[in-house]
């Protein structure tokens, strides 16, 4: 399988919030479109930070469950704001780098999404759940792929001779 590019696999179509967005806005933009993280641009759409779905365990949210079905059901406080919850420090890497310079920079930081730039605007996003598609991809691929090679590494490695022991052991 080809090296994949991160314009390859990155999210386009981002859905922005600004730092004077309500965090019930960005609460159901979140929810409704099954994501979990928004890029905060301010009015020249600059980037100034993240809000994701972690953000808004701090916030003192009632009527929050999982057969929420209305904004009616859900009250936040009093105008919260975006700027008030999401993060300032803006992890990202330009359009031009390598994925794996995006992965060691979300492995690093101990983060779920990176954001990708071309002389800072904002192009895309990867998450956790682009890399896991991915990787989806290369243990789905039939030839030479992921998982024969994790299956002949295992096979040829002493992980691999212990546990052929331990099968033909009974155990």
């Amino acid at each position: 399988m080809e090296n994949k590019t991160l314009k390859a696999i990155m999210s386009k179509d981002l859905l922005c919030v600004e730092p004077e967005t309500s965090l019930e806005e960005a609460y159901f933009l979140l929810r409704s479109h099954w994501i979990r993280h928004l890029p905060v641009v301010d009015k020249d759409q600059k980037i100034v930070g993240v809000i994701s779905d972690r953000d808004f365990a701090s916030v003192k949210i009632t009527g929050v469950g999982p057969t929420v079905a209305s904004r009616a059901q859900v009250r936040f406080p009093f105008s919260s704001r975006v700027k008030n919850h999401m993060s300032d420090q803006i992890f990202s890497v330009s359009i031009n780098d390598d994925l794996k310079m995006a992965i060691d920079l979300m492995l690093m930081n101990k983060i779920s999404s990176c954001l990708i730039t071309d002389n800072e605007h904002l192009m895309g996003i990867i998450t956790t759940d682009d890399l896991l598609r991915l990787l989806k991809t290369y243990i789905d691929s039939p030839k030479d792929s992921l998982r024969t090679r994790l299956e002949v590494m295992l096979k040829t490695s002493p992980l691999g001779t212990m546990g052929d022991i331990l099968a033909n052991a009974g155990i």
